[in-house]
This record gives structure tokens, C-alpha cells and sequence, in this order.
């Protein structure tokens, strides 16, 4: 008897002990939305790190990245691979200096670019409508960590899972992780975050150097 006493002790002090993880996401969620709500504008340094696992390769690159309330972003990549991508209007557009090449792509058929919005100021309810959602950790090294698992059968079978690590205190991105089917990876860390720093919107309005050959993905 005193053993099946203290065996259901342990249970209803396991049950306090392990956190209810449902009801927290929906705190995180909306208090990611309650901060982002606030950030007009954003920059910081990135890092990105791609792995192949096909390969056992990987490709580092690093830069800077721009965002405004609206869905405007830019991400300039230093050299050597001076890249350019903007994303506004529902359009992303990807410089490429090397080959002379402009690529228009629209957002909505292109996971890898629109995914980079987790966490810049997408609302819970889109984020709910295209991601089910799952809390991983409520403060990993200051941060919180949650996994975003596409809800598109088309996208679900190339990407697997968003990870994301949600500073505590600013409620932005501090690193991302994408999981492709091919085991591939993507990693995008982000320092230096600045809050709110003057940009206007021109800076994300990009015009194409003369000479450059546009190819439009967006009507394909």
C-alpha cells in the first residue's frame, strides 16, 4: 500500500514538474506576436552554413540582413559571393553578380525564400495556417526553441522542419535551422540585432543593373 502511495506521489509530482507544453506555445506565440508587433524595423549580421549530406560538404557565407514591418526584407551577402535578395510585395528577387542573372520569384512558390520571415513579424495566426507547431525547449541559453513542420504536401516533402531559436527578451530569430528531406541542412545564425533603426522603404524597392538578364520563375 505505502508503495503504490508514494509510486502515485511521484506521478502528480512528475506532472507538475514536466510543463505543459500546448499551453506555453500559445504563451510564446503570442508574445512573439505581442514584440514583433512592435519592431518596425530590424537589422543584424548573419551567418549561413549549408550542408550536404550527399557530399559531406558545406558551404559558408555571411552578410547582412534588413527587414521592415510589411514583409520587406533584404539580405546582402559579403564577398565573395556579394549575392543580393529582396523580398517585397510578395516577391522575392535574387541578385546574382557572378553570372549576371536576376531571378523573380514569387514568395508564395518559393519555400526556401519565405521561410526566412519566421520570426520577422508574421502573424501566429498565418504561422498556425501554414505550420503545425511544436515548443522543443521553453529556455535554451536564453532562448526559445520551436519547431515549425509545413502543413503543404508539396513543401512537406522537400523541407521537413524549421527550427527556431526565439531570443527571450526581443522575441526575434537568433538562429534558424531548415531540415530537408535529402538530409540536407541549412543553418542562419544572426548577431548584432538592432531594433528599430531608421530604413526607408526605397531600400527594399531593388532596380536591376543594366545588362543583367531577368529571369521571371514567377510566371513559370
Amino acid at each position: 500500500m505505502k508503495k503504490v502511495l508514494f509510486q502515485s506521489l511521484c506521478l502528480i509530482l512528475i506532472s507538475f514538474a514536466v510543463p505543459s507544453y500546448g499551453d506555453q506555445l500559445d504563451r510564446v506565440l503570442a508574445l512573439m506576436e505581442e514584440k514583433g508587433g512592435k519592431i518596425e524595423t530590424l537589422t543584424a549580421d548573419f551567418t549561413q552554413v549549408k550542408r550536404f549530406s550527399l557530399f559531406d560538404d558545406k558551404q559558408e557565407s555571411r552578410g547582412r540582413i534588413y527587414y521592415k514591418k510589411g514583409g520587406k526584407m533584404a539580405w546582402h551577402y559579403a564577398p565573395p559571393d556579394s549575392n543580393e535578395v529582396y523580398l517585397n510585395d510578395g516577391v522575392a528577387w535574387t541578385y546574382i553578380p557572378d553570372i549576371k542573372q536576376i531571378q523573380k520569384i514569387d514568395l508564395g512558390r518559393d519555400y526556401k525564400i519565405s521561410t526566412l520571415l519566421i520570426g520577422f513579424g508574421v502573424p501566429a495566426s498565418e504561422l498556425k495556417k501554414n505550420f503545425a507547431i511544436s515548443l522543443v525547449s521553453e529556455d535554451e541559453g536564453g532562448a526559445f526553441v520551436l519547431d515549425f513542420f509545413p502543413r503543404n504536401k508539396e513543401i512537406a516533402n522537400v523541407l521537413e522542419k524549421i527550427r527556431v531559436w526565439l531570443d527571450r527578451e526581443k522575441m526575434v530569430p537568433v538562429r534558424t535551422e531548415q531540415f530537408e528531406r535529402s538530409k540536407d541542412t541549412t543553418v542562419f545564425e544572426f548577431t548584432n540585432i538592432s531594433i528599430n533603426p531608421p530604413i526607408k522603404d526605397s531600400f527594399f524597392k531593388f532596380k536591376a543593373p543594366k545588362g543583367v538578364e531577368v529571369v521571371d520563375y514567377s510566371k513559370l
